[in-house]
């Protein structure tokens, strides 16, 4: 059933699928600068909570809503393409070139000045396509399906998030139980040491059993300090995926707890193809090739276009006085003769695109379907684990006290009984490790699915 997770098996470190998603976040996730609780005070969130805030502050969250905005305002600009526009300008000429003319040797005035040109000169502009074979209202649909793949880019962003936080909360509970059970250990045999040397002291045991429990001690200590650094690194990448500073504290409530579910593998298969994010975003993806060919197709065509221009020139400010005006209105009928194959170019090049667009459209459809399989398989080889570990602790808690009591007793040897502690040791953080498997492969199936699984 679900996940990229690994069950837990032998002696493996209960911390050993954290490390892995740690790094990932710190590379793909930045730091945002977020409210600190009022009064200092610690912060506390549960897992739903916590999925809250990082659709809230999560920095990838907040710049793929910006892209939404962004292909708003491309909706805008085609929109423009298929009304009219009006411009104006105007200007003042304040260094005039004035001719002057010598009519001395014929008998007239000895000069003249004149003045071919006026202070005050402005205009209007209208220009509007008439009729260019549906490129313009193609680029408005494309704008509009920009818009709608936005959308759809921030849900798939928004479930992968869900994903990364559910696995890191869930990791830091798992560094938590990690460290207690390397705590656990150390005390344990931290007392066997005691005992050593209280036995040594009374000549009942071997300076060899004292030097095995006190090099037990050392290579536990080191397990403990591990510990302690990996609750501390995973935290931090909670943090950076929450938009919180990486130095601010919080308290999580939950627990690593097993919730049985059926699920069947066809069913999620379908609801994958029918909600998936990405898929989505893929078919409106050749949505905007069909209509990237529609235009190419248009710009080898003739195109009908309206324009007209409005201007007046004066030498004085006050217009209403002695101003000359003209107008114009044209009907534009541009017809592309030889344009060294641009067109034909962009027509080929926007085919391409669309049978790209096409097999990328498959292609993900198949990903999909194998990425739900393989997330089901996970589940299912999780969820066997941790069954298989469900009754391994007391069964080793029950085999330790026993050494324990027989070793008090002296009536077995301390290797005996460091064995029984190892293996209480392993049987705990199998049982953690599991449970975090099984949840992670849930959250990774219901990601694979496209929407949250009620169980």
């Amino acid at each position: 059933m679900a996940g990229n997770s690994r069950t837990g098996r032998g002696g493996k470190h209960p911390l050993g699928s954290v490390p892995t998603a740690v790094v990932v976040l710190f590379l793909c996730t930045t730091v945002a600068v977020a409210q600190v609780p009022p009064g200092g005070s610690t912060r506390t969130l549960t897992l739903d909570s916590a999925i809250q805030l990082a659709e809230e502050q999560n920095p990838g969250l907040l710049a793929a809503d910006e892209q939404i905005n962004a292909a708003r305002g491309a909706v805008w600009g085609a929109m423009g393409g298929m009304l009219p526009t009006i411009s104006f300008s105007t200007l003042w000429n304040f260094s005039e070139k004035v001719q002057v003319i010598d009519f001395s040797a014929m008998g007239g005035p000895s000069k003249v000045e004149l003045d071919f040109t006026q202070d005050y000169q402005g205009g209007v502009n209208i220009g509007m396509p008439l009729w260019t074979w549906g490129a313009t209202r193609a680029g408005y649909k494309d704008a509009r399906t920009g818009v709608d793949m936005a959308h759809s880019n921030l849900e798939g962003n928004r479930h992968e998030v869900k994903m990364q936080v559910t696995q890191t909360f869930y990791g830091v509970l798992l560094a938590e139980e990690g460290l207690k059970v390397a705590e656990d250990a150390l005390a344990q045999a931290e007392r066997q040491e005691a005992i050593a040397a209280q036995r040594l002291a009374h000549g009942a045991a071997s300076q060899f059993d004292h030097l095995r429990a006190q090099v037990q001690v050392a290579n536990l200590r080191p397990a403990v300090v591990r510990a302690e650094a990996m609750v501390r690194q995973v935290r931090i990448g909670l943090n950076l995926l929450l938009g919180l500073p990486a130095d601010e504290q919080i308290r999580l409530e939950g627990e690593l707890r097993y919730t049985p579910v059926k699920l069947a593998l066809e069913d999620l298969k379908r609801d994958a193809l029918s909600n998936r994010a990405d898929l989505r975003s893929a078919r409106l993806g050749l949505q905007r090739a069909d209509l990237a060919v529609s235009m190419a197709r248009a710009s080898r065509l003739p195109a009908v276009m309206l324009s007209g221009i409005y201007s007046f020139r004066s030498d004085n400010a006050i217009l209403n006085e002695r101003f000359n005006d003209n107008y114009m209105a044209n009907l534009v009928v541009a017809v592309p003769i030889f344009d060294a194959f641009a067109a034909r170019s962009r027509t080929s090049m926007a085919r391409a695109g669309r049978e790209q667009a096409r097999i990328m459209v498959d292609q993900l459809q198949q990903v999909i379907e194998a990425e739900v399989e393989q997330s089901y398989q996970d589940l299912w080889a999780a969820e066997q684990s941790y069954l298989a570990q469900i009754d391994n602790v007391a069964v080793a808690e029950r085999a330790l006290e026993i050494a324990q009591v027989s070793f008090e007793n002296e009536m077995m040897t301390s290797v005996e009984l460091m064995d029984s502690q190892l293996a209480l040791t392993m049987a705990r953080q199998n049982h953690f490790q599991s449970l975090f498997d099984y949840l992670v492969a849930l959250a990774r199936i219901e990601k694979a699915v496209g929407q949250t699984i009620s169980y």
